[in-house]
């Protein structure tokens, strides 16, 4: 019998080889840089999450010393020795029965969904606590409802208890129609009286009772490793007036006349005049309604015959400006204020009335004297930002991740005067 021979191709090892390898490649190409988007997503909500809670030092810090302050240094040792009085939390109550009906139910919420997790329930007879097998045959009277804290805050806030009690039967269910919904549902057989249990008033540190995270590990942002950048904000409230009268002789000694932005304003302000007294003469006699178009222009003849040396025509405007309180400076130049109160603004019949010629008679004969600054300067919040652009190059840690490289990560937000710019309900 011939002996049968197998033969293995030329090279055949090296192409097995060379397709394990691209394999494994290809493989990697697709899970690896999943894996850096998912170290992204997470050092962006690593930032985020320390930005808020920076910001929770930040707004106790004006709550106990009614100010603002943008030292990150400063923030944080007040905030290593500040005490908080942690108060009763309450229970939501929304009645679903009817006020006068004979018997009560209600569902029972809570706000403090931060330090608490959950309502838990027991169930009283006579005193005596009544187990889940006994339920259905023993006759609840009194029900115990306890706002439960979070593991985290364990120590930290205590139970809140609420007692319903009824000389008749009493039931409850979770109705449990979302993750968030924490709710329970009492209803009784007849009316429920209802009370918390006392309560008093403790002193906790405050980076326990405020913070989701150690104080030591709010100072570097955990994308750049750097300091968070801390900016005061305020409130300009900025004011402006312009006063024009009429010379009697001479030559005026702040002209108008050449000036559009104040013969502008001028004309405009006898307009406003001329329509806000035709519209009280309309309110006493209907039948100007009909004729109020016409009428318009011989009002404002009127308001321009009014005009003597002796009566002052005062324009004026106001505004808020919210600003870093770095750039506060720069709002001392006149010039950029009165472009933020006084803009020029033409209407068909204000480019008629202002070529008239007794106006223009007028408009000759006016002075002005302005006054125009900011009137008041108010603290209203910190911004809070990690140092980078709209993006920021990772370092690579690894021979694999400077391969398969996804990019730079975005910016992951910033917080400003205590609204978070990734909240959809800033």
């Amino acid at each position: 019998m011939a002996e049968t021979r197998h033969y293995e191709p030329r090279g055949s090892w090296i192409l097995k080889i060379l397709i394990v390898i691209l394999v494994v490649a290809l493989v990697a190409s697709v899970l690896y840089p999943q894996k850096l988007w998912q170290k992204q997503d997470a050092l962006t909500a690593a930032s985020r999450l320390t930005m808020d809670n920076l910001n929770f030092v930040v707004q106790r810090h004006h709550e106990a010393n009614e100010s603002y302050i943008a030292d990150l240094d400063s923030l944080l040792r007040f905030m290593e020795n500040d005490s908080i009085a942690v108060k009763r939390a309450t229970f939501e109550m929304d009645k679903m029965s009817l006020y006068d009906a004979p018997y009560d139910s209600f569902i029972v919420d809570f706000s403090d969904k931060f330090h608490f997790s959950e309502i838990v329930t027991e169930a009283y007879s006579q005193g005596q606590m009544v187990s889940e097998a006994q339920m259905e045959s023993a006759l609840v009277d009194s029900i115990l409802l306890k706002m439960m804290p979070k593991p985290e805050f364990e120590g930290v806030v205590r139970p809140v208890l609420y007692k319903m009690v009824s000389p008749q039967d009493l039931h409850f269910y979770y109705p449990s129609k979302g993750v968030d919904d924490k709710s329970v549902i009492v209803w009784g057989d007849g009316k429920i009286t209802r009370d918390y249990l006392p309560y008093e008033e403790y002193l906790v540190p405050s980076k326990e009772y405020l913070l989701t995270m150690p104080l030591s590990e709010l100072r570097n942002d955990p994308i750049t490793g750097t300091e968070y950048l801390l900016n005061l904000n305020t409130r300009l409230s900025i004011e402006g007036k312009i006063d024009y009268k009429m010379v009697s002789r001479g030559e005026p000694e702040n002209p108008v006349v050449g000036k559009e932005l104040y013969t502008n304003l001028f004309v405009n302000r006898l307009a406003r005049q001329a329509r806000s007294r035709l519209e009280q003469d309309m309110q006493k006699d209907t039948t100007l309604y009909e004729m109020q178009l016409e009428l318009q222009g011989d009002y404002f003849e009127v308001e321009v015959e009014l005009l003597t040396p002796r009566k002052t025509t005062t324009v004026d405007a106001n505004t808020e400006v919210m600003t870093p309180v770095d750039s506060v400076e720069s709002y001392q130049d006149i010039d950029r204020l009165r472009d933020m109160l006084f803009t020029v603004q033409y209407d068909s019949l204000v480019r008629v009335w202002t070529d008239l010629e007794m106006v223009q008679d007028v408009i000759t004969k006016l002075t002005y004297t302005e006054t125009i600054g900011v009137t008041s300067i108010d603290t209203i919040g910190v911004t809070i930002r990690p140092q980078m652009g709209d993006e920021y190059n990772l370092p690579s840690e690894g021979f694999l991740e400077s391969i398969f490289t996804v990019g730079p990560i975005d910016n992951p937000g910033y917080i400003e005067n205590n609204d978070l710019s990734w909240s959809e309900t800033r």
